[in-house]
């Protein structure tokens, strides 16, 4: 009974939930607006809402199509969670449309045909900034007062141990039982990336966001070889702002290697998006040659690619594995845990942390 809704201006019917992409939206029909600028004909106009939370935007292309109305009403619209709305999404004249639905059907039923694509505005997680430690950097410039030195090419690094079991714990045990002042060679490691390794121990404040690509990775590969966690994470965010189709899979390979669960993600996200260019880039013959890797990529593809309810947070611990590495190092990161592993290393982490909170809960309220 569609051509004789009785709604007047501002009112609306609305459509039950339905489900695309995972996501659950609702389509309401405003039956009788004012066209723009005279107002003299009644036009039906339409707000498609977006009915949950999300943990990035959503950005959303619309096609409506009423069966008699020849062309298609297309809208546009950036989601940002519960309750955005897209507006005002004008359909056609009252008339037109009451006239195509009396002649489709013998009901008077309106019917309007959705296509959705969605396309994820994901932020890159960075972690806290350095923080600047003016003691320990006062001590970074006392030369002579450390008792250790790391020679890297050919250059001296001098360092008080005991900052090492704390800021880079894996080179701890290799100095802790030297004799004072011992001398330690490390080979392999570049000396200007050493000396951003150096700093970081004594909390030196730096900008590691504007070095090259591979100067980056070098850092990585260092960071996580001596334990220097935050560093590690940065270096990872900062080379996750650089994936594209053409270096995904040398991204890839590489974030596999060193447990870098954001960079991979990032990878997999990239990939999902645009499968085709990523399978022409000349890298891809190297993931080919990785089952694991190409079973981890279709997997997520297969995911993603219809469904987006990861983007929809959930704090319980029975979805935690749904989480992307963003929301599982916020939320670990606020609970003071360690942020570094693998995505299944972070959900195992964060879903401990969880029953361990419940549980304490639990036996508040029992007592």
């Amino acid at each position: 009974d569609f051509s004789r809704c009785a709604e007047r201006f501002g009112e609306y019917i609305e459509t039950t939930t339905e489900s695309a992409h995972g996501l659950p939206w609702v389509l309401r029909i405003f039956p009788c607006e004012c066209s723009l600028p005279l107002g003299r004909k009644r036009v039906v106009k339409a707000h498609f809402v977006l009915d949950t939370t999300l943990s990035h935007p959503v950005s959303t292309t619309m096609m409506f199509k009423i069966p008699g109305i020849e062309n298609d009403i297309n809208a546009s619209h950036n989601y940002f969670g519960t309750g955005d709305v897209c507006r005002n999404i004008s359909f056609a004249e009252r008339d037109k449309i009451v006239a195509a639905c009396l002649e489709d059907n013998n009901e008077d039923v309106l019917v309007v045909s959705v296509t959705i694509r969605i396309g994820v505005e994901k932020p890159i997680w960075f972690p806290k900034k350095f923080k600047s430690e003016p003691t320990l950097a006062k001590l970074f410039d006392c030369s002579g007062t450390g008792d250790v030195f790391f020679e890297v090419g050919d250059e001296e690094f001098e360092i008080h141990r005991c900052l090492l079991a704390v800021k880079a714990p894996e080179l701890f045990p290799l100095v802790k039982d030297l004799p004072y002042q011992a001398k330690l060679p490390l080979p392999g490691i570049r000396k200007d990336v050493f000396a951003v390794v150096h700093k970081y121990i004594y909390g030196v404040k730096q900008d590691i966001k504007k070095q090259g690509l591979v100067f980056t990775k070098c850092l990585l590969s260092a960071s996580n070889q001596f334990g220097c966690t935050q560093l590690k994470l940065h270096a990872e965010s900062s080379l996750a702002l650089n994936v594209d189709a053409s270096s995904l899979a040398e991204m890839l390979l590489f974030a596999d290697s060193h447990c870098c669960a954001l960079l991979k993600e990032i990878c997999l996200d990239v990939f999902a998006a645009d499968p085709k260019s990523v399978m022409a880039s000349q890298g891809w013959k190297l993931i080919a040659q990785s089952t694991d890797l190409l079973l981890e990529l279709l997997e997520f593809y297969a995911l993603t690619s219809k469904n987006l309810l990861h983007l929809i947070p959930n704090k319980d611990s029975d979805v935690i594995g749904t989480m992307d590495v963003a929301s599982l190092r916020t939320m670990l990161d606020k609970a003071g845990l360690d942020l570094d592993g693998t995505k299944q290393t972070l959900v195992k982490r964060l879903d401990s942390h969880v029953n361990s909170v419940d549980k304490v809960k639990s036996s508040k309220s029992t007592s």
